[in-house]
């Protein structure tokens, strides 16, 4: 029993030992990896700083190069002159022109040499350009074996993403969809208030602008090609109906009767070309006609005669006004928020002069805002006394809505937001028109 029991301690022993030397050479092994993974590491790092360095070197050589082929340039044109001069003063006629003419053959070759050189030098930048695209890949690809799947996946995509930014261009289908794409007319729909209450001051119609061509396009096409469209939201007595509606051209009538965009868009391609050959051809017909006289001016926009009065409009705001709202976005006009300006911050202590703002969130983009006040026959009211008015598209759910936001608040609070029957698509310029001149309009 003894001899036994001794025997199984001898085991235990000794199997406790495997356990520890096992132990050890995984420790050890693991070290090694890590030592192994550091090397590879800092000899990655050495091949990108010594390929960096390269690069550099190659650039200096090349500015270098630049340098001291204009200071020859230089030289030589100095020399020229201080010939020129000497036979001036000697009148030497025939030899000068001799010699000009020599000089404009070396003139003439210069020319084609830097043209060459310049050739040179884009095609090693488009080389070096497409070295360093493949050496990104190749890093890529390097890194992708020691990381996980999902870290695999989110990396080939981004890889994907930047192909395709490169190769996108501005094509109909690109320019036509999401919330460009077209819309038909709407009759007058009346519109739910989803938050707050519509102030009773706001009597008229916001009117908002942008375009929506009735039928795709042929060939290329630009934004302001397309139809206009007006998006007007008549608000009475706290209620509110919306409406959209054409602008009746001769343009959008003739390719209305005709069913087919049958005219050339202005802005895009070849036909705009062509589009602005024909005007100037009907202009010309219309003077030989008598029906336009260009001594007389051609009746600019920035004046006018409205009610007997002459009315000089523009572009910018006057220095009698404060209060600026401006719309806040990287790509018009998709606009991700209002910020309210004081000029006079800006003007005395040239400091950032954004006193209120506004974003609309996450996938939701608005149009250009307009203020309207709230006791506009009040001269002693403030000038941010009123409500700014905005188109909201929420591109997540396809949603359009009407905001109307206090001019006054410091975060531009939402006073009544407006649920609108359908989307409105991305525009341009808004007005609102009180009832009253609504009315003299009729």
């Amino acid at each position: 029993m003894k001899k036994k029991k001794k025997r199984k301690k001898k085991k235990r022993k000794r199997k406790r030992k495997k356990k520890k030397k096992k132990k050890k050479k995984k420790k050890k092994e693991k070290k090694e990896k890590k030592k192994k993974e550091k090397k590879k590491k800092k000899k990655k790092k050495k091949k990108k700083k010594k390929k960096r360095k390269k690069r550099r070197k190659r650039r200096r050589n090349r500015r270098r190069k630049r340098r001291k082929k204009r200071r020859k340039k230089k030289r030589k044109k100095r020399k020229r002159k201080k010939k020129k001069k000497r036979k001036e003063e000697e009148g030497e006629e025939e030899k000068e022109e001799e010699e000009e003419e020599e000089e404009e053959e070396e003139e003439e070759e210069e020319e084609e040499e830097e043209e060459e050189e310049e050739e040179e030098e884009e095609e090693e930048e488009e080389e070096e350009e497409e070295e360093e695209e493949e050496e990104t890949e190749k890093e890529a690809a390097a890194g992708e074996k020691e990381e996980s799947e999902k870290e695999k996946e989110s990396r080939m995509k981004n890889l994907r993403k930047k192909k395709k930014m490169r190769k996108k261009n501005l094509r109909k289908k690109y320019v036509l969809s999401d919330n460009f794409a077209l819309v038909d007319e709407l009759p007058p729909v009346e519109c739910e208030v989803v938050e707050g209450s519509l102030p009773h001051c706001l009597d008229g119609a916001y009117i908002r602008n942008g375009p929506n061509p009735q039928y795709l396009p042929r060939g290329p096409y630009h934004l302001f090609d397309g139809d206009g469209m007006l998006h007007s939201i008549r608000i009475s007595e706290g209620k509110a109906t919306f409406c959209s509606r054409f602008v009746r051209t001769y343009k959008y009538n003739i390719e209305h009767e005709s069913g087919s965009p049958v005219l050339p868009n202005v802005f895009s391609g070849f036909n705009g070309l062509i589009a602005s050959a024909a005007r100037g051809a009907i202009t010309i017909a219309r003077v030989i006609a008598g029906q336009f006289n260009p001594s007389k001016g051609i009746g600019l926009a920035n004046n006018a005669l409205l009610g007997g009065r002459l009315f000089a409009l523009d572009e910018s705001d006057l220095p009698y006004m404060q209060y600026i709202y401006a719309a806040i976005g990287d790509r018009p006009p998709k606009l991700k928020g209002i910020a309210k300006l004081d000029i006079s911050i800006a003007e005395v202590d040239r400091r950032d002069c954004i006193v209120a703002c506004r974003l609309f969130g996450e996938g939701c983009f608005g149009g250009e805002p307009f203020f309207v006040a709230k006791n506009p026959d009040d001269p002693t009211a403030n000038e941010d006394d009123g409500y700014v008015m905005s188109y909201v598209h929420n591109e997540k759910t396809g949603e359009s809505k009407f905001l109307v936001m206090d001019a006054k608040s410091p975060n531009l609070d939402i006073v009544a937001a407006v649920k609108l029957p359908r989307r409105v698509p991305c525009g341009f310029h808004g007005l609102f028109v009180k009832e009253n001149d609504l009315t003299k309009m009729k």
